[in-house]
């Protein structure tokens, strides 16, 4: 019983609101993501350290999904504007 009620808890948390991009075209962009729990997770990557914008375009034979990134100087991966589809 209190493993379930710990498991429905941190699903809770994790669970995704809403998701945000702000730029500022002389500073950089700002990403928040806001959790059901309340929490919001903001990042902001200057303009000095975005290389590009990529768009990357995923389709099946019934959809079409849009990811933005960012390449990030001193990034291995791209930086993801979104976590959830």
């Amino acid at each position: 019983m209190i493993l379930s009620a710990f498991f429905i808890k941190s699903l809770y948390q994790k669970l995704i609101v809403k998701e945000s991009v702000l730029i500022f075209p002389a500073f950089g962009v700002q990403l928040e993501t806001h959790y059901k729990s309340g929490r919001v997770l903001s990042r902001f990557i200057p303009i000095d350290e975005i290389l590009k914008p990529v768009l990357n375009e995923h389709l099946t034979p019934f959809t079409c999904y849009w990811r933005l990134a960012l390449m990030v100087r001193r990034k291995e991966e791209l930086v993801l504007a979104f976590k959830r589809r």
